[in-house]
């Protein structure tokens, strides 16, 4: 018993002496020499003591960014150095140190942000233009395959089914600085595509014919900034099409009448998205809500997406995105749910970044609406994996994406329907020039 209460009273006494000691010329001085050893993580051990005490000062936060900044990680980093520039933002020293922090955390709008209140000088040093005409400069496109999907049928058997021929996709889009916190991104997208299609005239006679559909998109994104870290978006993607069709053409004579023959249909969609994000500490939090008008139907989809940065920087991250969609249209509801894993890592110059999609993917847009998927075969749980390359200090940026999915044709023989699945692979490649 006696042995048990000397413990007591020594540990009490250490307590004592350790909170005597914990001031702030202790702090200022013991810190002060970690920054200049580079013993970064007993600086950030005895910073976070002293904070928790209540001691806290303008070189305290200065010293515990850039340990933070030193050890890579950027998240923790921007915390402290955000206090520090908030109380002298004319140290440069700091504000260099803030504006890569946001750079290499994946906050590149908090870092131009920045730099729109440094220096000319400041910024031609750091090789920043803080005014360029254009940010961003992206082109891409893409290359598919898929298996073959036709129904094999008997001369008496009436079929009635689209099946693509050839697919190609171009796309070329620009980035434009508006203001500190304000930017717009909008570009133009052009698919083409070639179906053979069989189906049954207005007398139930067979055919078969070439369509050719072409789609063009035009894509405008508006991005604001309202603090450090918090962004709101809307944007807007008009789409237009035509194709030919095999359908019954009415006489507009006196006479009346009609005949069978090919016509060219246009179609008018659009899709729009509203956009919330917030970066919190490890985490980027974001919720979104895209409606669109695709196949002549309205749909409302609202998600939310995670992103977790377990090392405070790009080197690992996880992003999680939850989706529900709602089609209405004139004979039923639908509802689906989507949810899409990603686990992105870095190797050298290079982003990994393997990713599983669940769920049915029908008159469904994606990425802000840019993505519009309104394709008459839905798409069923899809999987793939991004490559990122970044050079030339990291103005180019080469990226490639392999897509592999089933995706479900609806077809009839002799009037009545069913479906036949087929795997479907694609390579989307494109090349992004930051100015």
């Amino acid at each position: 018993m006696k042995r048990i209460i000397a413990l007591f009273f020594l540990l009490l006494g250490v307590a004592l002496t350790a909170q005597e000691t914990l001031n702030f010329p202790a702090v200022d001085k013991t810190t002060y020499e970690q920054y200049l050893k580079s013993e970064w993580e007993p600086l950030i051990v005895l910073g976070k003591k002293s904070l928790d005490a209540g001691i806290d000062f303008y070189y305290l936060q200065v010293r515990m960014g850039v340990a933070y900044f030193e050890q890579n990680k950027f998240r923790q980093a921007v915390k402290h150095l955000e206090n520090a520039n908030k109380i002298n933002h004319r140290d440069e020293f700091v504000s260099v140190y803030l504006y890569k922090a946001y750079l290499f955390a994946n906050r590149e709008d908090d870092a131009r942000k920045l730099a729109y209140l440094f220096s000319e000088k400041l910024n031609k040093s750091l090789g920043i233009t803080v005014t360029p005409i254009f940010s961003k400069v992206y082109v891409e496109t893409k290359f598919d395959s898929w298996d073959d999907y036709q129904i094999e049928v008997t001369d008496t058997d009436e079929l009635e089914q689209k099946i693509r021929q050839h697919f190609n996709y171009f796309s070329v889009n620009f980035e434009n600085p508006v203001s500190a916190d304000t930017k717009i991104f909008w570009g133009y997208s052009g698919i083409w595509i070639d179906n053979l299609v069989y189906k049954l005239d207005e007398t139930n006679n067979p055919i078969s014919f070439n369509q050719n559909v072409k789609q063009n998109q035009l894509y405008f994104k508006y991005t604001k900034q309202f603090a450090q870290g918090t962004n709101f978006s809307v944007a807007l993607n008009y789409i237009y099409s035509n194709f030919n069709d095999y359908v019954l053409i009415r006489s507009q004579g006196l006479g009346g009448g009609s005949t069978n023959g090919m016509l060219t249909i246009n179609g008018h969609e659009v899709a729009g998205s509203l956009s919330f994000s917030k970066d919190i500490s490890l985490f980027k939090l974001g919720v979104n809500t895209a409606v669109s008008t695709l196949n002549e139907s309205f749909q409302v989809q609202p998600g939310i997406n995670i992103v977790y940065y377990p090392f405070g920087n790009t080197n690992l991250y996880v992003s999680s995105d939850f989706i529900q969609q709602f089609e209405f249209d004139s004979n039923e509801t639908r509802m689906d749910h989507i949810y899409k894993q990603a686990i992105g890592f870095r190797v050298s110059k290079f982003y990994i970044e393997p990713y599983l999609s669940w769920g049915k993917l029908a008159n469904y847009t994606q990425s802000n609406a840019f993505i519009i998927v309104n394709d008459s075969d839905f798409i069923q749980d899809k999987k793939g994996i991004k490559l990122y390359a970044y050079l030339l200090k990291n103005r180019l940026n080469i990226y490639a994406e392999y897509q592999q999915y089933t995706k479900i044709n609806t077809y009839k023989i002799n009037e009545v329907e069913d479906q036949i699945n087929y795997n479907y692979q694609s390579i989307i490649g494109g090349i992004t020039w930051k100015f």
